[in-house]
Parts: C-alpha cells; structure tokens; sequence
C-alpha cells in the first residue's frame, strides 16, 4: 500500500531537517543485509561440529572409561604402556551417540555433519595405516593405539589423533543413521531411537570383544622382541659353537639390532639341553631369534640372551 501524500511530505520535511524518519520503517532507509556466502555457511557448520565431536568424545568417553575398568577392561599395562583401543572404540560410540542426537535436534546441520570423517581421516589414516602396516612386521605396536609412557608425552597421538579421527567416523555415522530415517513421521522415532541404541551397544560390545583380542595378540608379540645391547654379539646357526665357547667372529649383531626371540634353550657340558630343563650353574643361556631391523633382516640363529634386552617387560 502506497503512503499517502501527506505522510510523504512530512516524511521528506524530517529528512530534509536531518531528522531520523519516525512514521516508517528504518529499513527502507537502510542497505539490504548480503546474505552469507554458502561455502562460508558450510565451512562454519563443518568445523564447529568437527571441534564439538572431538572436545565432546574426549569427555563423555571418561565415565564410560570407568565403567569398563569395573570390569578389568582398562588398557593399563603399568606405567610405561597404555592401550588406547578402548578410547578409540568408546569415541566412535560416543560420537555415534552424539551424532544422531544432534541431527534429531538441529536437522540443518545433517547435511555437513554426514561428512565430519573426511578430513580427519585424509590427514590422519594415511600415516597410521602405513605405521600399523610397518610396526606389524617388525612386531612393535602403533603409538597412535598404544601410548609408551602415558604420563608423559605418549598420550600425545592418542589424543591429538586418534580419538577425534575416530569421534568424526561416529558422528558421521549418527548423522547418516538420521538422514536415512523418516524424520517426519512422529510416530516412527521411538522405536527407531530405541533399535538404533540397541544397534549401538550390540556395536560397543562386539568392538569391546574385538579390541581385547587384538590387545593380548599384540603384547604377545611385542613381548617377544628384544633388543641387541653388546657390541658385535655373537650370532650364529649352530648353537653348538656357542655352547662350546667358540662362536663365529665372521658373523655378528650390531648394538641396537631388533630381533624377535623364538626359542630359549640353556648350554650344558658343551651341549644344547632340552627345551624347559633347568639353567645349570656357570652355563650359557641361548636365545634362537629372527632379525626384524638391521643388517641381515629375516635371517634367524642363536645369540647369549646376556646380549639381549627385552622391548617390553610387562607390569
């Protein structure tokens, strides 16, 4: 509807006057707001979900922590080991949780909290599965699932890394399971909610299961790796020569060569005693092993286990 002419006078007059006009809007009077760009508006949403799934997975995970350790399930391995495989299970589960929650609530942030995973797993995945792939052959464990000194900075790839990569994956996940769901039918959200959660623990409990096996298979095998500590050890496929104190010069182990031990047998009157016989007094002990890192990786043969030092010693 026009103003009339009257009004239009009267409106000119103020701001002829320099007055603010008081009978219409201000924002006739005012630029049109820009509207925010797209890109900008997706960038945003993106990294406040992705800094939120992350703080968000590293507290809610805690309580969660305590109630596995109720049941001997903690990943502590004393002071120099921790094993963050519960953590990273317990972040995607979290972020599971989470990320359907807040796609119930906020269905405009579904569209780009369903790719929440990308870029933590571009920057992320490539070097741990390349680490996981090397450390499987030389038997160590991956420091982006198993913390060396946790007290310290050992924890430091754990939490930088892999819990918030592994949040991102479910949180991603939470917001897929809500867009494939009728959001609209009212009736449809109970037990929707109630079969996702019960999906979700199914997930935890077999993850659970699965990363306690994986675990024990790891420590076993990291157990078994020893590191050369004397210079120019003896190293040889008859262990004989080393029993009668006349090992090969020509063949030897550099300090710091990783091996994995295979078998330990002791030296008795010159001779190699059966597995499991007690160490006589005053004998040699021998340890037969495989070179992981060093010269001559993959060969195997004997060595005195005085040599030796183990990669780890348990509790």
């Amino acid at each position: 509807m026009g103003l009339g002419v009257k009004q239009a006078h009267l409106i000119v007059s103020e701001l002829q006057a320099g007055l603010p006009p008081t009978r219409i809007d201000r924002a006739m009077f005012e630029p049109p707001e820009t509207p925010a760009s797209p890109t900008w508006t997706f960038t945003k949403k993106y990294l406040a979900q992705l800094v939120g799934c992350a703080l968000g997975a590293g507290l809610a995970r805690l309580p969660l922590s305590l109630v596995l350790s109720l049941f001997g399930i903690s990943g502590d391995h004393g002071r120099d080991l921790y094993f963050a495989g519960y953590d990273a299970l317990l972040s995607v589960f979290v972020g599971l949780i989470g990320g359907w929650w807040v796609g119930r609530l906020r269905p405009s942030y579904v569209m780009t909290g369903r790719w929440i995973w990308l870029l933590p797993s571009v920057v992320i995945m490539p070097d741990m599965v390349r680490r996981e792939a090397l450390n499987r052959s030389t038997l160590q464990v991956s420091e982006y699932f198993f913390a060396i000194d946790p007290s310290g900075l050992g924890m430091a790839a754990v939490t930088l890394f892999t819990i918030p990569l592994f949040a991102s994956i479910g949180y991603s996940l939470g917001m897929i399971a809500v867009d494939s769901g009728p959001t609209k039918r009212t009736r449809s959200i109970i037990p929707r909610a109630i079969a996702f959660f019960i999906g979700a623990i199914l997930f935890l409990a077999i993850g659970v299961s699965y990363m306690h096996h994986f675990e024990r298979r790891r420590i076993e095998a990291w157990s078994s790796v020893r590191y050369v500590i004397e210079r120019s050890t003896p190293f040889s496929a008859d262990p004989l020569l080393l029993c009668g104190g006349s090992p090969p010069s020509q063949r030897a182990l550099d300090m710091f060569t990783m091996v994995q031990s295979l078998e330990r047998r002791a030296c008795g009157e010159n001779q190699l005693l059966p597995p499991g016989s007690a160490e006589p007094k005053g004998s040699w002990a021998l340890e037969r092993v495989r070179v992981l890192r060093g010269r001559a990786p993959g060969a195997e043969g004997w060595v005195y286990s005085y040599g030796l030092m183990k990669a780890y010693t348990g509790r």
